[in-house]
């Protein structure tokens, strides 16, 4: 990393930052000092000094008066309402979704789904945990609505910030996968007045899990700290959509 040009130096430290910052990997009671991450990143000060700006920019951290940064604490009520807009915004997404989707979509999603049994099979939590937010994206995609794909991007940072302690529930992992599952069936037999509740449904019983969870998210255990940055728990099981398959043209 430390010999890539400046620009790409920063951009590297703020994508890595921000990920430690959304996946709960960097402990909230502990200010970020430029020198701390700049060591743990392995460059200097200044794309660390730039990556910080950027986020604080974003709210994601806020400068202290005695120096460094503080990670900005997400409250009960910002989780409230940031849900309250993504249950909206995804089952317009998974309404028009139903309607736009094309053979290439519907591939897609079957494409996924199947990654994801075989993620569950060989029990990579990192692997189901990017092919759980592919999975929401290409439904967003699949709207045909560039404005709607460009509001979920702008929130989709804000709600992951509470997946890592949610989907540590046993109970939850084992009932979300069946909930994508009817997602796809709804969008598939593009019937968009399922998809769209069976989307609200299942992110109102995300909410339900992550209102018990944020407690534990904002006190991380002192040992999470030392586990790979890009780790994640995410919800499973093996199953796939009832809809009959269709091949990509």
């Amino acid at each position: 990393m430390t010999t890539s040009p400046p620009l790409l130096l920063a951009e590297e430290a703020y994508r890595q930052i921000k990920t430690m910052i959304v996946s709960g990997s960097l402990d909230q009671a502990i200010a970020l000092r430029e020198a701390d991450l700049a060591r743990r990143l392995g460059v200097s000060r200044t794309p660390v000094r730039e990556a910080l700006n950027r986020l604080s920019a974003e709210k994601l951290v806020t400068a202290l008066p005695s120096g460094g940064y503080s990670i900005v604490q997400l409250t009960a009520a910002d989780l409230e309402e940031v849900y309250e807009v993504r249950a909206a915004l995804e089952g317009l997404a998974a309404r028009l979704a139903a309607v736009n989707i094309t053979r290439v979509g519907v591939a897609q999603i079957h494409d996924l789904l199947d990654d994801m049994e075989r993620s569950v099979g060989s029990g990579d939590d990192q692997a189901l945990a990017d092919l759980n937010s592919r999975f929401h994206a290409t439904i967003a995609q699949a709207s045909q609505n560039k404005f709607l794909q460009s509001m979920l991007r702008s929130i989709h940072e804000i709600f992951e910030r509470y997946r890592l302690p949610a989907l540590s529930n046993d109970r939850r992992r084992i009932g979300s996968y069946d909930e994508h599952r009817n997602i796809a069936t709804a969008i598939i037999n593009r019937d968009a007045q399922q998809a769209e509740q069976t989307i609200k449904t299942h992110i109102d019983n995300a909410l339900k899990v992550r209102r018990d969870a944020l407690t534990e998210h904002r006190a991380p255990p002192r040992e999470q700290q030392s586990r790979p940055e890009f780790r994640a728990l995410t919800e499973s099981r093996r199953s796939r959509p009832a809809g009959k398959r269709s091949k990509a043209s």
